[in-house]
């Protein structure tokens, strides 16, 4: 999935989170705290801010989902060690 395709795929969810939570897009917005235009460029795929992001997933009662786009990474013993030794000069 690209970019533009993403973004499309976001904003369609968004627009069904908002009507499943039965609110307006004047609604959504000014509960966000966005304004309007933004909040339908953003349903219908453009890109928008981190920011705005967080405030409409916020205001849907979404926010909490968020941690879920990067859990918590397994280190490596292996790789930390090697990124831990100090390089040593060579004379």
């Amino acid at each position: 999935m690209n970019e533009a395709e993403s973004l499309h795929e976001l904003g369609k969810r968004i627009a069904q989170e908002r009507i499943q939570a039965e609110l307006t897009q004047q609604a959504l917005a000014d509960k966000a705290a966005i304004s309007l235009a933004t909040l339908s460029k953003a349903e219908r795929g453009y890109p928008m801010t981190t920011s705005t992001l967080f405030r409409i997933l916020d205001a849907l009662g979404q926010s909490s989902k968020l941690p879920d786009l990067f859990p918590e990474p397994v280190i490596n013993p292996i790789a930390l060690r090697k990124l831990k030794q100090t390089r040593k000069r060579v004379r």
